[in-house]
């Protein structure tokens, strides 16, 4: 009898040895990740920028919205740039949007273009964007997954000084991370791709 308990026992302590390095395993796989990125700006301090609204290309509604305010987030957090207010940004798109005679669906940027925006508001730079992946994807795991765009555009020119595009997978089941979750370290890492040489 105490030989069948040890037994039991012994063979307990094995499953949730196995238990745990599976949960580790899970755990320090991280996220899975691509981004590709031209040269990040050289920035001076004080530099003026405004985000404007992302294009939201997924069935996520608030998608494009959640990565523009998680873009002046990261900028206000991790940079010396002046950063306009987004209420500020959203009236004057707003504006601009309903003055133009184009007929776009909500979120899309055909009828007010960033350099349009950037020199009402009086910035150096506008960082725009899209959003292509907002959710789940659904199998075993259930990963959240989320992939995003972003140019950067210099007013005086309307040209893009920089641009990058990533998409990111985070670990499901064990460690439960959200589409926000993800969406917010994926964004910061672009952000900090972008500022990279900030002075």
């Amino acid at each position: 009898m105490t030989y069948q308990h040890t037994g039991w026992h012994s063979l307990g302590k094995a499953i949730a040895t196995a238990m745990l390095g599976l949960f580790v395993a899970a755990c320090s796989t991280g996220d899975r990740q691509i981004m590709t990125a031209t040269t990040p700006v050289s920035f001076t301090q004080g530099t003026s920028i405004a985000v404007m609204p992302f294009e939201n290309l997924t069935n996520s509604e608030e998608a494009g919205q959640v990565a523009s305010y998680l873009a002046v987030s990261a900028l206000r957090t991790n940079s010396s740039l002046a950063v306009q207010s987004e209420s500020n940004v959203a009236q004057t798109y707003d504006s601009l949007n309903s003055q133009s005679t184009a007929t776009t669906a909500v979120g899309t940027h055909n009828a007010v273009s960033a350099r349009q925006l950037g020199e009402i508001l009086g910035v150096k730079y506008v960082l725009t964007g899209s959003v292509s992946e907002y959710g789940y994807q659904y199998g075993l795991r259930e990963e959240p997954s989320v992939s995003i765009n972003m140019r950067l555009i210099d007013i005086a020119t309307g040209t893009v000084v920089w641009s990058a595009s990533s998409g990111i997978v985070g670990q499901g089941t064990f460690a439960r991370d959200s589409v926000s979750i993800i969406a917010q370290r994926l964004v910061n890492q672009m952000v900090a791709n972008m500022i990279q040489s900030t002075n």
